[in-house]
């Protein structure tokens, strides 16, 4: 039997936003599609998420987690929920 620990408070907001950010970034060509998946990596249970949104450019991709570094701005935000993972 495998055990996954974790704060729930910061698993809750992580996992929040980013299928937030999903719905919020879709394209607007087609529908919202949002892939959710763990698998056991020993000795971690890794949960990735996948959407088919507007996407990021490899320089986007760098920047991902910088403090209140936003790409889009057809929608409201802060740019701070990268950071914060």
């Amino acid at each position: 039997m495998h055990q996954f620990n974790f704060s729930r408070k910061n698993f809750r907001s992580i996992l929040y936003n980013l299928i937030n950010n999903a719905i919020k970034f879709q394209s607007p060509d087609r529908d919202c599609i949002i892939h959710i998946d763990t698998r056991l990596r020993e000795p971690y249970v890794v949960v990735s998420v996948k959407d088919n949104g507007l996407g990021m450019n490899k320089r986007q991709q760098e920047q991902l987690f910088t403090m209140f570094r936003r790409f889009h701005d057809h929608v409201e935000g802060t740019g701070v929920g990268g950071a914060l993972w």
